[in-house]
């Protein structure tokens, strides 16, 4: 509660969240105090195909299909699911519908088929590449997820490319870019730079052992040329 209210104190009232009650019961009592944070949620269609309508009692700003999920479904051949969750969403919940995805192909493939996503939500590392293509990359795989510092060139090249809103994320590499408050800066500095100016930047903060709110808005409109 606390967190969501010292975002909004400083004019970050757009959150995103896992769907989990308690989440969702700290959006509920900051309205019930007048809060106005909008939220936004990924997901994926049910097992059935269908599309709950749970969410909208949230009014979230847009649904946006599960990066990880989108992966898996486009390296099995299955993106037409990913294509029958935007259309739903438009037409069962009525709101806006992106793709996340870590793999900048699944943009593209998008783009070339004139599919109605809305907006895109882009991990700068592509962090489910399949172990075989590490291997071929690299002759062997790292424990754990990898971060490729390439990835992060590949993936801006498709958003500055992309006529359409960008949401992008992992601009630390999952912590690894914030060993330093000079390499915090670097990394947004860059990702500022590559942008397009209807792009818009996620970043998970955790303000325990210094204001990692104020720091990253700070160096946001820094670099981003945008008004609180």
């Amino acid at each position: 509660m606390k967190f969501y209210r010292d975002c909004e104190k400083v004019g970050l009232d757009v959150c995103h969240t896992y769907w989990d009650q308690k989440p969702l019961a700290a959006l509920k009592q900051l309205w019930a105090s007048g809060s106005k944070m909008r939220p936004y949620f990924l997901g994926t269609l049910e097992s059935n195909g269908s599309l709950s309508k749970d969410l909208l009692e949230y009014k979230p700003l847009w649904y946006i299909h599960h990066g990880n999920v989108t992966d898996s479904l486009f390296r099995a051949g299955k993106q037409e699911q990913v294509h029958d969750f935007l259309k739903k969403v438009h037409d069962v919940l009525g709101i806006p519908a992106g793709i996340s995805c870590h793999n900048p192909d699944c943009i593209k493939y998008a783009e070339d088929k004139g599919w109605e996503a809305d907006l895109y939500q882009c991990s700068l590392y592509y962090v489910t590449r399949p172990q075989e293509e590490i291997r071929a990359k690299l002759g062997a795989v790292p424990l754990g997820e990898s971060f490729l510092d390439t990835d992060r060139d590949t993936m801006l090249n498709v958003v500055k490319q992309v006529k359409k809103p960008c949401l992008v994320f992992k601009l630390l590499g999952a912590g690894r870019l914030a060993d330093s408050d000079d390499s915090v800066e670097e990394a947004i500095q860059y990702t500022m730079s590559r942008i397009k100016k209807n792009d818009a930047v996620i970043m998970g903060m955790w303000p325990k052992y210094k204001d990692e709110i104020g720091q990253d808005l700070g160096f946001v409109k820094k670099y981003g040329k945008v008004s609180a």
